[in-house]
């Protein structure tokens, strides 16, 4: 299994462009005997690595260089780089000269540096220290952006940031989320009961008032017809019953013609046909319209 992450690791940093330093590259320049070897790689960084040269495998010089690269890519300046090896897995402790991130040097808040691990990918575990608040940056790590935005957060909002680390805390938004969601829920579910009560009693209104005008209004036609009847008086007071099938012949030819002189729109009406005499037309309209 390791020979297989060894092997996909490689694979990994030819795809991304990082050039296999091999061992020969890498110039010793110092051994002070207790396990630490200092040496200088072709990207002029001098680097101690603790551990014997037996450990230093293939899988783990490439490792070795991609964290050097990724640091090269970042810092111009370090004031120490150190690697150590167990099963594979190289750690890394980087102290730069300085950490700026948005104009400002985050240095003074790592003050035993950066660490990285790389086993399969590669990880950060460092500690930002804030007015006395240990505050732990871990993780996968994705690129420097991503984690500058990490320290800053730290940096500036070091409660927040302490909060938004801790299981429990994201466990309790999550459920205070879930529970606003729930209000939110209820309280439309309430309205849209509340409003639908509401068009059922509009409705239930609009009915009533719907037949109470139906009933106006034919109350308020029996009366004009009344007054029609009661006006058209024949000689000697005698009532003189009026063809009811005329009375909306006439209502509508006065709405399309109400500006028409009295005398021509009787005229047009006995053209089209119409039975009644022009007092009768005169008493339909008087009636209907106020045109006395």
């Amino acid at each position: 299994m390791k020979r297989l992450n060894i092997f996909l690791s490689i694979i990994l940093l030819c795809f991304c462009g990082i050039a296999n330093v091999s061992a020969e590259e890498w110039s010793q320049v110092g051994d002070d005997g207790s396990g630490e070897i200092i040496y200088k790689n072709n990207l002029d960084q001098t680097f101690v690595y603790q551990g014997d040269e037996k450990s230093l495998t293939s899988g783990v010089q490439l490792k070795i260089d991609y964290i050097l690269k990724l640091v090269k890519d970042r810092f111009d300046n370090t004031r120490e780089i150190r690697f150590k090896c167990e099963d594979e897995v190289v750690e890394a402790l980087v102290i730069p000269q300085s950490y700026i991130v948005e104009e400002e040097d985050l240095i003074k808040f790592i003050p035993s540096g950066l660490s990285f691990f790389y086993d399969e990918n590669v990880e950060t575990d460092f500690s930002v220290v804030v007015n006395d608040l240990l505050l732990k940056v871990q993780g996968a790590f994705f690129s420097w952006k991503e984690l500058d935005a990490k320290v800053i957060d730290a940096v500036h909002n070091p409660e927040l940031y302490l909060q938004k680390a801790d299981p429990l805390y994201i466990f309790s938004q999550i459920e205070a989320i879930k529970e606003n969601a729930d209000m939110i829920r209820l309280s439309m579910e309430q309205k849209d009961a509340e409003l639908a009560e509401e068009d059922k009693a509009l409705s239930e209104e609009n009915q009533a008032l719907s037949e109470e005008n139906k009933a106006l209004s034919e109350e308020v036609d029996m009366l004009r017809e009344a007054l029609i009847q009661l006006s058209n008086n024949g000689f000697f007071g005698s009532i003189k019953e009026l063809d009811p099938e005329q009375i909306p012949v006439v209502v509508k030819l006065w709405e399309d013609n109400s500006s028409m002189d009295k005398k021509e729109f009787y005229k047009l009406y006995k053209s089209g046909g119409g039975k009644l005499s022009s007092k009768e037309v005169m008493i339909i309209v008087g009636a209907y319209f106020n045109e006395f």
